[in-house]
C-alpha cells in the first residue's frame, strides 16, 4: 500500500504536486503536474511578474538574492515596474571565513549600479547544522539536501514580502529527443508549502509562480537555444552561465553579466565544512526520492508537442 500526499502551488494552484510513500522502505516519488488554466497571450515577463507581485501584503518586494540570474531578473522586473525593493543576501560564514565571496560580490556590484536597497544577513553555519537547527526547517518536507534549510532559514529574516528566483521546468531539445520537460526536484519545491506553514506572505518560485510565466520562459528557451548563437549547449558550466545570460536578454533584460557559479553552497571544501555528511545523514532519515514531471495542453501547445510526462533531468 502506498501513502499519497497531494497539494498545490503557484497561481491558480496550477501545480499539482503528488508525493508518493511507499510502506516497505521503497523510494518515494515525486510528482509535478502543470494544469491547464485560462491565461494571457504574448505578454512580457516583465508585466507578468509586475501581476505576480500585485497582490503582496506589504509595499516592498524583498528578493532572496544569491547573486544569480534568476533573482537578478527578479530584481530588475521590480526596477522596471517601478515596484519597491529590497535585495537580501546570505553571508555564509565558519570560523570567522566568509563561504560565499562569490555570490556577496556579485549581488553587491549589482545592488550598488542599481541603486537597490541591499541587506545582508550572516549564518553561522557550523553552528547551525551542528546544533541540529536544519532539521526544524527540512524534516516537515522530507528535504534531503542540507543547504535547503538555510534558503528557508533567510525567508523568515524577512521583514517585507519576500521572492525566491526560483526555477522554471527546462525543455530538452536534441536530435534524439522530441520536446520533454525536465523536472524540478521534491527538494526544491517545498518553499510555497513552507511559507504557508509558517504563515509568511510571499512567493517561493517566481519564475514559475504562474502557468503564464512558465510558457514565457519555455518559448523564450526555445528560441535561444534554437538560434544557435551558443554553439553545443550542454546545460552544464559556462554553457549554463552563458546561455542563461543570453535568455535573458531575448526576455529584455540587456544589461544581464554572465557568471559562473562555482563558488559557495557550490564548492565547499569538505575540510571546512562536510555538507555530504548532513546529507547523509537526511537521506537516512528520509529516503531517497525520484521527481517526475506532467504537462497537459496548455505546455504542450508552448512547446509544439503532445501531453507528456518525463523524469530525466537536463
Amino acid at each position: 500500500m502506498t501513502v499519497e500526499t497531494t497539494w498545490h502551488a503557484g497561481q491558480d494552484s496550477y501545480k499539482k504536486y503528488t508525493l508518493h510513500m511507499p510502506n516497505n522502505n521503497g523510494q518515494r516519488l515525486f510528482s509535478m503536474e502543470l494544469l491547464d488554466t485560462a491565461i494571457p497571450k504574448h505578454r512580457s515577463i516583465y508585466e507578468i511578474f509586475h501581476d505576480h507581485l500585485a497582490g503582496r501584503q506589504t509595499t516592498t518586494v524583498e528578493v532572496l538574492y544569491s547573486g544569480g540570474l534568476d533573482s537578478e531578473l527578479v530584481l530588475h522586473s521590480c526596477l522596471a515596474n517601478k515596484i519597491p525593493v529590497r535585495a537580501i543576501t546570505m553571508r555564509l560564514h565558519i570560523n570567522g571565513f566568509t563561504l560565499n565571496t562569490h555570490d556577496l560580490y556579485y549581488s553587491e556590484k549589482f545592488c550598488r549600479n542599481a541603486g537597490i536597497e541591499y541587506k545582508i544577513v550572516s549564518l553561522d553555519v557550523q553552528k547551525f547544522f551542528s546544533s541540529g537547527d536544519h532539521f526544524q526547517y527540512l524534516n516537515p518536507y522530507l528535504i534531503t539536501q542540507p543547504h535547503v534549510a538555510t534558503h528557508m532559514w533567510l525567508f523568515e529574516q524577512c521583514t517585507g514580502f519576500p521572492v525566491l528566483g526560483g526555477e522554471y521546468p527546462w525543455p530538452w531539445v536534441t536530435s534524439e529527443d522530441k520536446v520533454v520537460l525536465s523536472p524540478i526536484r521534491h527538494n526544491y519545491n517545498q518553499y510555497d508549502r513552507f511559507l504557508v506553514d509558517r504563515n509568511i506572505h510571499g512567493i517561493g518560485s517566481m519564475l514559475d509562480y504562474s502557468l503564464e510565466s512558465t510558457i514565457c520562459l519555455l518559448k523564450m528557451h526555445l528560441v535561444t537555444m534554437e538560434s544557435g548563437s551558443l554553439g553545443e549547449f550542454n546545460g552544464r558550466g559556462l554553457g549554463i552561465a552563458k546561455f542563461k545570460a543570453e535568455l535573458w536578454k531575448n526576455l529584455g533584460y540587456h544589461g544581464v553579466e554572465p557568471r559562473y557559479r562555482g563558488y559557495g553552497w557550490e564548492a565547499v571544501n569538505i575540510l571546512d565544512f562536510n555538507k555530504e555528511k548532513y546529507a547523509m545523514e537526511l537521506i537516512a532519515k528520509h529516503g531517497l526520492v525520484k521527481s517526475s514531471i506532467s504537462w497537459n495542453n496548455e505546455i504542450a501547445l508552448a512547446l509544439g508537442t503532445t501531453p507528456g510526462s518525463n523524469d530525466r533531468y537536463f
